[in-house]
């Protein structure tokens, strides 16, 4: 299994990188960032204080894993719905 890049930067956590799910630490708030541009993650995805400081490094990497794993999900969903847009749109225009 390929290792997720996963990143503690201040009170933010970053995993992977494209897509990148941004977790913030304080308001648990989640964020899907997909080819550049950031949306707001609705999946619950919250870390311990003693996963974040490396206590059960196994439990933090599934936990890892498997989050990333449906973010991954959500964002082909948002490529292909901004695709399908971007068809939709020359589609309309070429019949003006």
């Amino acid at each position: 299994m390929q290792q997720i890049p996963v990143k503690l930067q201040g009170r933010k956590l970053y995993i992977g990188e494209s897509p990148q799910l941004i977790i913030d630490i304080d308001t648990q708030k989640n964020y899907l960032v997909v080819s550049g541009k950031t949306f707001l993650y609705q999946k619950e995805a919250q870390f311990s204080p003693d996963l974040l400081q490396g206590k059960r490094p196994e439990v933090f990497r599934a936990a890892v894993n498997f989050y990333y794993q449906q973010a991954s999900k959500v964002a082909e969903g948002i490529k292909l719905a901004e695709a399908y847009r971007n068809r939709a749109n020359t589609t309309i225009r070429e019949k003006e």
